[in-house]
């Protein structure tokens, strides 16, 4: 008889200067790990990520002959057997001891919502050399922050899209068609795998279904709980060139491989809003006020950068498109 309650679906590739630091904390929750599996997916890592993940008891290792992280995700959904499923990136961890136990009691609270997103995302450098971490953890990309204008935490940015909630913290939030969204990639999300079952079961083998599930889920229902001050903690090897590469890696994924990548979901929330990043970047006075303004914010000089990274995306964009144009193919083979 399957008694597992959560499923911890953890993509890696030389993942072993982070790993160890998401494990511990999931060993650290004080809840009964007999009900919780963790499903360590693995690229095909050359450093020590394995020998690291056999450390635990609860973890199960499987290979992503793919490598690529929306690969390990199908392949960590159709081996789960947990009634939640939490995405969880091999550079994140629980902030707190109680985060398993909260959520499961938020789920049993508001039945009628499959999806909880974590409120707070902090940055832990993994070293003095991460010089776009804080910039990566509050922005993502220049492209993501001028659309969705994240603040510090998910309840403050979608303060108008409270329903009701109040009680352990837990609050439930509503969202129309139209409405901006949670990014809810990664971030330990956490989504119903019986209801995905119930209402999804021929889709749940398409890759582009899984790595879009939480819009999935959004536009279903329309609603997902969050629970206040609910901190992941984001220990990102981002180093300057590092970051650049995750720039082009998300750029290439969003023109060349939509499907893959759960970028296809988001073009209702991301509006005609998208067509004015190059005319933002372009003015170059809007870039310079809002890397000023997150230089403070962040208390960190590395955010001047912002007016760099929006050129840089801007470019890529611009060549890319240009190649799709060509019907010249370009894939990612590492992240």
């Amino acid at each position: 008889m399957n008694d597992k309650v959560f499923s911890i679906i953890i993509p890696t590739y030389n993942s072993e200067k982070t790993l160890r630091f998401t494990l511990d904390s999931v060993k650290a929750q004080k809840y009964d790990l007999s009900k919780v599996e963790g499903l360590v997916i693995d690229g095909g890592s050359k450093d020590s990520t394995l020998e690291i993940a056999e450390e635990y008891d609860f973890v199960k290792i499987l290979k992503n002959e793919k490598r690529l992280p929306e690969f390990a995700k199908l392949i960590g959904f159709n081996e789960a057997k947990g009634k939640y499923i939490v995405k969880m990136d091999s550079d994140e961890a629980f902030f707190s001891e109680d985060v398993l136990s909260r959520r499961e009691k938020a789920f049993e609270r508001f039945e009628n919502s499959h999806l909880l997103v974590a409120d707070i995302v902090k940055y832990v450098p993994v070293s003095k050399k991460e010089a776009a971490g804080n910039y990566l953890n509050a922005c993502g990309d220049p492209f993501s922050y001028f659309i969705y204008r994240p603040k510090k935490t998910i309840l403050s940015s979608f303060k108008k899209n409270v329903k009701t909630g109040g009680e352990d913290n837990a609050f439930l939030l509503g969202f129309s068609e139209n409405d901006k969204r949670p990014i809810a990639d990664g971030g330990t999300t956490t989504f119903d795998r019986e209801f995905l079952l119930e209402r999804f079961r021929e889709r749940t083998n398409d890759i582009d279904f899984i790595c879009s599930v939480s819009d999935r889920i959004l536009d279903d229902t329309g609603n997902c709980i969050c629970i206040k001050d609910d901190t992941v903690l984001h220990r990102s090897d981002a180093g300057f060139k590092r970051y650049l590469s995750k720039i082009r890696f998300r750029i290439i994924n969003n023109i060349f491989h939509k499907n893959e990548s759960g970028f296809s979901s988001r073009k209702a929330s991301d509006g005609k809003r998208k067509y004015l990043f190059p005319l933002y970047t372009l003015s170059f006075v809007f870039p310079l006020i809002d890397s000023v303004f997150l230089m403070f914010k962040y208390k960190d000089i590395g955010m001047l950068l912002h007016v760099f990274y929006c050129y840089y995306t801007c470019f890529f964009i611009v060549w890319y498109s240009l190649l799709s144009l060509l019907k010249i193919n370009k894939t990612n083979t590492e992240y």
